[in-house]
C-alpha cells in the first residue's frame, strides 16, 4: 500500500510539472492557433534566467521564481508582436519554421551566454514528509500545489472574466471581434506572454530538482507535445488530465517495468488517438 500511495505522489508531482509547461502550450495554440516548437527553449530560459536571478540576489529562488517568469513574459510578448503575428494567417508550415528557428537561436544564445556548463539551483524548501514508509521531499508537494492553483487560475480568468470572454471571441472569430471593438492583437500578444511565462515558470520550479543545461527544452517540449495531443489540442482541461495521466503511467511504469517505461508515454497516446482521434477532450473536424 505504501508503494502505491508513494508512486501516485510521485505521478502527481512529475504530471504537475509536465502540466505546468504544457499548459503554455496549450494555451497559445488553442487562442491563437500557433503550434509553437519554441516552448521548449522558453521552459530553458525560464530556468535560466530564475537561476541569474537568484544568483544575483543572494541565490534567493523565490526572487527567481517570480523575476523569471515576468522577464520569460515580456521577452515573449515581444516575439509575437514583432515576428509571429505576421505568420498567423499564413499556413501552419511557416508558423513551425518561424518558432523552430527560435529553437535554434535560443538554444544556441544561452549556450554563448553560459556556455556547455551545468548548473543548479538550492532547493529552497528543504525536508521531507513522511508517507506510511515512505519519504516524499516538501518541494514536490509544492510544485503538486502550484500546479493544481495555476489550473484554477487559468479556469478562473478564461471562464469568469471580461479579458477571458473577449479572448475566447477572439479566438473563435478575430473579424467578428475586432468589429465590436475588441483589441485583438493586443490581446493575442498578452496570451503569448502569458503562454510564454507559464513555461519559464516550470523551468524555475523544475531548477532545484534538475540540473540547468541550454538543451533542457528537448524532453519537456516532446512530453508537452504528449499531454497536449492525448487532451485534445487547444484544451486546457484536457492538457490538465492528459498531465496527470503521463505523470501516472510515467511513476507506475518505471516502477513495473524499469527503463522500458520510456515507451509508455508515446504507446498512451497511440491508444487514446485510436479511440478518440481528437483526444480526450478535444473537438473532432467535421
Amino acid at each position: 500500500m505504501d508503494t502505491l500511495v508513494y508512486t501516485t505522489i510521485i505521478g502527481l508531482y512529475y504530471g504537475m510539472n509536465i502540466w505546468l509547461v504544457a499548459s503554455g502550450l496549450t494555451l497559445i495554440f488553442g487562442m491563437l492557433g500557433i503550434l509553437n516548437f519554441a516552448h521548449g527553449s522558453i521552459y530553458m530560459m525560464g530556468a535560466f534566467l530564475g537561476y541569474t536571478c537568484a544568483a544575483l540576489c543572494g541565490q534567493n529562488f523565490w526572487v527567481g521564481l517570480i523575476a523569471g517568469p515576468i522577464a520569460v513574459g515580456v521577452i515573449g510578448a515581444v516575439l509575437e508582436f514583432f515576428f509571429l503575428r505576421r505568420v498567423y494567417d499564413l499556413d501552419m508550415t511557416y508558423q513551425l519554421l518561424m518558432t523552430y528557428a527560435f529553437v535554434l537561436i535560443l538554444d544556441n544564445l544561452f549556450k554563448i551566454i553560459y556556455g556547455s556548463l551545468y548548473v543548479s539551483v538550492k532547493v529552497p524548501i528543504e525536508g521531507v514528509v513522511p508517507v506510511m514508509n515512505r519519504y516524499v521531499p516538501i518541494y514536490y508537494f509544492f510544485i503538486i500545489f502550484v500546479g493544481i492553483l495555476v489550473a484554477i487560475l487559468l479556469w478562473f480568468i478564461l471562464n469568469k472574466t471580461t479579458f477571458g470572454r473577449h479572448l475566447r471571441a477572439a479566438a473563435y472569430n478575430r473579424e467578428m471581434s475586432s468589429a465590436v471593438g475588441i483589441d485583438v492583437p493586443k490581446l493575442f500578444t498578452l496570451i503569448f506572454g502569458i503562454g510564454s511565462a507559464m513555461a519559464a515558470l516550470g523551468g524555475a520550479m523544475t531548477a532545484p530538482i534538475q540540473t540547468i543545461s541550454s538543451g533542457m527544452g528537448t524532453a519537456i517540449i516532446i512530453m508537452s507535445f504528449i499531454v497536449a495531443v492525448i487532451g485534445g489540442l487547444g484544451s486546457l482541461l484536457g492538457a490538465f488530465v492528459g498531465a496527470i495521466i503521463i505523470g501516472l503511467v510515467n511513476s507506475f511504469g518505471i516502477l513495473l517495468l524499469g527503463e522500458m517505461s520510456a515507451a509508455l508515454p508515446y504507446l498512451a497516446m497511440i491508444v487514446i488517438l485510436l479511440t478518440k482521434p481528437a483526444g480526450l477532450f478535444g473537438v473532432a473536424e467535421e
